[in-house]
């Protein structure tokens, strides 16, 4: 009798396991859904179209975020955020070596650098969403960049079929944490493993 007990107790922990494991990854399938809805919302009222003259932008209204979601793994989940003074803020949630908030600065010719990435990618002619999923349990990167009052935010699912334009994509999302000196507090082996190469 004990050990059908046993075995009754053992399925019943095995069955709430797999049930918590699922609601996490529904929550998080929920929040990424509409933090993106309100990005579009903002995108749709300041769309642009064309690339922003760097030459004349002012630093004060840059303001580019990246954030790296889990994946069925040990994939790092952090959120970084430049501002167009050098300003970088990361927190660090999950598989990372620091988590919580930590800020550095990093030279201004660097953000320009950035920016003409952004720029060079035609980053604001992109689609807001890339998650036609061709592989799952993958993480996700969710961009965006604010200059001159013009707003632009894009998901990438990671697990996405590969195009000419998600090459380009993947790697202003690697140049991101390059500029911001994220291995810092994601460690290498996390770094690496969240970089996609092509």
């Amino acid at each position: 009798m004990d050990k059908a007990n046993g075995l009754c107790d053992l399925k019943t922990l095995i069955s709430l396991l797999v049930l918590s494991i699922f609601a996490f990854f529904l929550f998080l399938v929920i929040t990424l859904d509409w933090v993106e809805a309100q990005s579009s919302k903002f995108t749709d009222e300041q769309a642009i179209s064309g690339n922003t003259n760097q030459s004349s932008i002012d630093k004060n209204s840059v303001n580019i975020t990246m954030s790296r979601s889990a994946c069925f793994g040990a994939c790092p989940v952090y959120y970084l955020e430049i501002n167009g003074e050098g300003k970088v803020i990361y927190r660090g949630y999950k598989d990372v070596e620091v988590t919580g908030d930590r800020i550095s600065f990093i030279p201004v010719d660097k953000i320009r650098a950035l920016v003409n990435q952004f720029n060079s990618l035609g980053y604001f002619n992109l689609k807001d969403r890339y998650d036609e999923a061709n592989i799952t349990d993958q993480a996700s990167v969710q961009t965006s960049i604010m200059i001159e009052g013009k707003f632009k935010s894009v998901h990438h699912y990671l697990g996405t079929v590969n195009s000419p334009e998600l090459v380009k994509l993947t790697q202003l999302e690697n140049m991101i944490d390059e500029v911001a000196n994220s291995s810092q507090w994601v460690g290498l082996q996390g770094l690496n493993s969240s970089l996609v190469t092509s």
